[in-house]
């Protein structure tokens, strides 16, 4: 068991020291980046001769490489490569007295030789963001002095060169400090008056004009150009024109005889044609006489003949049919005759009967006195009374609705046959009230009016009154 814990514990042990050599190696193993220097210190410095101490032998630069930095005794610092962009803006006097404002940008690095980046990491390693503000203080100071040395017009002209002078009065400065400019360009220069601007009027005038005149020049040129083509192109249609029409003329003369030609081609064709069934036809025509002779003349002269035949036999039927109906005609007439006669005696008999009745009547009428009248109306006057109450009898239910009660029944009875009387006098000018007044004189007209009223008042107790109820 301890064997085992022994091996288990170098095994850990091993393990550790494994890892701490892996971590060592790797902090120790550097690659520079292609924008980065790595400055490598720690080695002892050699001496030269004469006894001196080479201070740069103790410090290595690697570019683009690899290098391994011995722990514990190497230190290594890294530094950036990469371009800065620097605005510059400067206000400087030109050498003829105008007062400028410029405004530049340009792109500096740390150089890549190893002196460069040794001077750039003794003055910069710890301050790098430093480079920006050195190099516009000295391209700024560089900028100005190049501006006091040339005129407004070189400046304007010819800011190449001036972009270079500024360069070279600064790459000295620059170099002492490891740094480079690797481009510089001259954005826009102005000034606080009118000068630049009427600097170049007198220029851009003429410039204008002659810009105007060779435009005008060249719009009268190509104005030109243009009408000869224009009319070389009407030409050439005129005699495109020309041709095609005289093409199409003979294209269509010869179709038109081409088409002639077809359609008399045809036309003798359908001739032909019809020639042959023509010949047919007739031939047809005469088969189908010849069939028509044999299927339809012989059957119908046979048929003729047996028509012929039986229409004789017929009409002989007919004839004989006509002599029976003739004579059961005339017996029929006779018959009809004297039973009209008969029934013509039968008639003058019954009217000559009734003729009697009615005269006989109309005297018994003449011989009427108005108490026969009076008589007949007294009959008549129930059946009207039952007349006038007839409609009563089909209600149900009545209410009354009058302080009379049952006796308003009569008294409308009476009225109605009061109108009555009254529509027939209208009518036929017969006047039976009159006629009741005249016969009733003399008597108690009391007892008459009683009677009478008694009459009239029995007739609607005979018909079926319905049952009244009283008003609540």
């Amino acid at each position: 068991m301890e064997l085992t814990f022994l091996a288990g514990a170098s095994l850990v042990a091993a393990l550790i020291v494994l890892l701490i050599g892996y971590i060592t190696f790797r902090r120790a193993y550097r690659v520079a980046a292609p924008n980065e220097a790595l400055v490598i210190t720690g080695r002892a410095p050699a001496r030269v001769k004469g006894g001196d101490i080479d201070l740069e032998s103790g410090t290595r630069i690697v570019v683009g490489s690899r290098a391994f930095v011995r722990p514990l005794f190497d230190r290594a610092h890294s530094v950036s490569l990469s371009s800065r962009q620097i605005n510059v803006e400067v206000e400087s006097q030109s050498v003829d007295g105008i007062f400028l404002r410029l405004q530049a940008v340009a792109q500096v690095k740390i150089g890549e030789e190893v002196g460069e980046i040794r001077k750039a990491a003794q003055r910069f390693l710890d301050q790098q963001d430093k480079i920006d503000s050195y190099s516009q203080e000295i391209l700024s100071g560089a900028l100005r002095a190049v501006v006091g040395t040339l005129t407004v017009t070189a400046v304007l002209q010819d800011r190449t060169t001036f972009a270079l002078k500024v360069q070279e009065n600064a790459v000295d400065s620059m170099n002492n400090q490891g740094l480079v400019i690797d481009t510089l360009q001259i954005i826009s220069v102005a000034d606080d008056g009118d000068y630049l601007r009427n600097l170049g009027r007198p220029e851009a005038s003429k410039k204008e004009q002659e810009a105007r005149i060779a435009e005008s020049e060249a719009r009268r040129t190509s104005t030109e150009a243009e009408n000869r083509d224009s009319q070389k192109i009407a030409e050439s249609q005129k005699e495109l024109d020309l041709r095609n029409a005289t093409i199409a003329k003979e294209t269509a003369e010869q179709r038109a005889e081409a088409e002639a030609a077809q359609e008399l081609a045809r036309s003798r064709q359908r001739q032909q044609v019809l020639d042959e069934q023509q010949k047919i036809a007739d031939q047809e025509n005469d088969l189908r006489e010849r069939e028509l002779v044999r299927e339809i003349r012989k059957p119908a002269d046979a048929q003729e003949y047996a028509a012929g035949r039986q229409a004789d036999a017929e009409r002989y039927a007919r004839e004989q049919e006509s002599k029976a109906a003739l004579i059961e005609a005339q017996n029929e007439a006779e018959s009809v005759r004297a039973r009209g006669v008969a029934e013509a005696d039968a008639t003058r008999a019954k009217g000559e009967a009734d003729a009697a009745s009615i005269q006989a009547n109309a005297e018994a009428y003449q011989q009427f006195n108005e108490a026969a009248v009076l008589s007949q109306v007294l009959e008549a006057l129930p059946g009207i009374a039952r007349e006038i109450a007839a409609p009563m009898s089909n209600i149900d239910s009545l209410s009354i609705v009058s302080s009379d009660g049952e006796s308003k029944l009569s008294q409308n009875v009476s009225a109605g046959m009061a109108r009555t009387m009254e529509s027939v006098q209208s009518a036929t000018g017969l006047d039976i009230k009159s006629l009741i007044e005249s016969a009733l004189s003399g008597r108690d007209r009391s007892e008459t009016v009683a009677n009478v009223a008694s009459q009239v008042d029995a007739e609607p107790e005979a018909t079926d009154v319905p049952s009244e109820k009283p008003a609540e």
